[in-house]
């Protein structure tokens, strides 16, 4: 096997499991549309599951070893072509590749807010009150930044697969979902539109959470000692 071949082949499998991480993360988020309780019991199931020390080590890894392959994948082709070179004329590869880049950079920040944050703070695991606290404090900001999260994450895993799918099952040629044309636009679309109302739906935009005062008041008080007093002064008592 090429180690081009070898590249291709990891690539897939740890997109394939960090893929599946996000997958049950934004479930989690559309368990919203049916009220906090609901998004606790699937939480209850799905965070001793992906948060327990040992898969978040493999899920590090996984996000590490598919980050740092697409990086030399683009260094290799700036040595060789002196440029990078994005295919405008190829839509759905075009799309792939920048909600690569934009998970790149938003997943290790949204790790250490999810994880090291609140391990800090000492109010883990995280919920949908956390999300609904901060997108009221800072509606414009929050809610801006968990769209294009969600979209990212909705675009990537979609191409992802089918990606995934020719490189470790090249035979099975019948069975490839489109990478391109309008059946991957087909599953994109609507489901970036779902992933989208579930933060609308985790910032209470369809209806109050009902977030109970002290759990709203851990919170806050959280954001004030991370924030500087300037910051603060934006945040409920």
């Amino acid at each position: 096997m090429s180690s081009s071949t070898t590249s291709t082949a990891t690539a897939a499998v740890s997109g394939l499991m960090f893929g599946a991480f996000m997958v049950t993360h934004l479930l989690g988020h559309f368990s919203t549309h049916f009220g906090l309780a609901a998004n606790r019991k699937v939480l209850a199931v799905t965070q001793p599951v992906y948060q327990h020390p040992l898969v978040e080590m493999v899920l590090l890894g996984s996000f590490i070893t598919h980050a740092a392959l697409a990086v030399q994948k683009k260094t290799a082709e700036w040595r060789k072509k002196g440029r990078i070179a994005l295919p405008w004329d190829e839509p759905a590869k075009l799309a792939h590749q920048l909600s690569g880049w934009a998970l790149m950079m938003l997943v290790p920040g949204h790790a250490f807010a999810t994880r090291g944050l609140t391990w800090y703070f000492g109010f883990a695991p995280v919920d949908a009150a956390y999300t609904n606290v901060g997108a009221r404090t800072f509606p414009r900001a929050v809610m801006t930044y968990y769209i294009t999260f969600s979209l990212a994450a909705v675009t990537h895993i979609v191409s992802g697969c089918a990606r995934a799918a020719r490189a470790l099952a090249p035979k099975l040629k019948a069975w490839h979902p489109a990478m391109s044309g309008p059946r991957f636009w087909l599953a994109v679309v609507p489901l970036g539109l779902l992933a989208s109302s579930s933060v609308l739906a985790v910032s209470g935009i369809y209806f109050d959470l009902g977030v109970e005062p002290e759990v709203r008041a851990a919170i806050v008080k959280s954001y004030k000692k991370y924030w500087p007093e300037a910051m603060a002064a934006y945040l409920a008592p």
